[in-house]
């Protein structure tokens, strides 16, 4: 029988709106764009570098997923026995574990956390002519694996050809004082990628799934400590134990004073009225 042709090419979607580089697969406002990674250029922290940063849980999280990975040994194998194969195995690994400047261990890391924490890491594959005796003729080697940070992706950054697949890469920031946009074509790019589904190529933080647990958190955290600094001994009570022990207007006027602004510490002290007493009511 003959074969039935194929069609090239995709025919189905993928079902992730990009709209002009801004991908539609986040609900919450608080977790996309520069709400979500921050702002190139500035000291304002995204939301995901901030639990990263701040929650003890997340950081913990992330330090026990990443070390293994960052302190990994890194080997290159031939494909085969063939010489060709082996001299090509022997350039790779001098290329990844002697020339290249930001060195392999810090690329792992900054990959797997940054994919982590931030639901996806780009990193560009910067290109420079070297000599090597690997290479009689000369040739290129990978100078670098520079990381490019989720703030630096512009708000509708991630451009598709009409065949809807990434092109480039839309990057704004400061670049030597000055603000500008760079245009990253995706074949200078490494793009890791965490819960990705379809075209959503920013995925999801792994942490995507606690964070209103987080959000909680912190507040109960901070009310916690704040009951702690104002009451955490109880709230200050003065009574009476011998009947005859009368106030003046001005004495109850400044002992209410006292009590209203009494925060206990190790060296708080208070000498009572006569016939008065100070108490803690929990």
């Amino acid at each position: 029988a003959a074969p039935t042709p194929v069609e090239p090419g995709e025919l189905g979607i993928d079902g992730i709106g990009n709209f002009s580089g801004d991908i539609l697969a986040e609900s919450n406002v608080k977790l996309i764009h520069e709400a979500a990674y921050g702002r190139s250029g500035t000291r304002t922290w995204g939301e995901w570098e901030r639990i990263a940063r701040t929650d003890e849980s997340v950081a913990a999280a992330l330090e026990f997923v990443v070390a293994p990975i960052r302190d990994a040994l890194v080997g290159v194998e031939a494909a085969d026995e063939t010489p060709a194969a082996k001299a090509q195995a022997d350039f790779v690994r001098w290329n990844l574990l002697e020339a290249l400047e930001s060195g392999v261990s810090r690329f792992l890391q900054q990959s797997a956390r940054g994919s982590l924490q931030s639901g996806f890491a780009l990193h560009e594959m910067v290109l420079e002519p070297c000599a090597s005796s690997l290479l009689p003729s000369g040739g290129w080697k990978i100078k670098r694996l520079a990381e490019r940070l989720p703030s630096t992706v512009a708000n509708t950054g991630w451009l598709e050809d009409e065949a809807g697949q990434l092109r480039t890469i839309l990057q704004t920031g400061m670049v030597a004082g000055r603000w500008c946009e760079v245009r990253l074509p995706v074949e200078r790019v490494l793009l890791n990628t965490w819960n990705r589904n379809g075209n959503n190529y920013a995925g999801y933080s792994a942490f995507r799934a606690v964070w209103y647990a987080c959000k909680v958190r912190e507040h109960l955290l901070k009310l916690t400590a704040v009951a702690l600094v104002r009451e955490g001994a109880g709230v200050p009570v003065a009574s009476c134990v011998d009947v005859k022990a009368k106030l003046s207007k001005s004495q109850r006027d400044s002992l209410q004073e006292f009590l209203q602004n009494l925060v206990y510490h190790e060296n708080a002290s208070a000498v009572m009225p006569a016939g008065w007493k100070l108490e803690w009511l929990y």
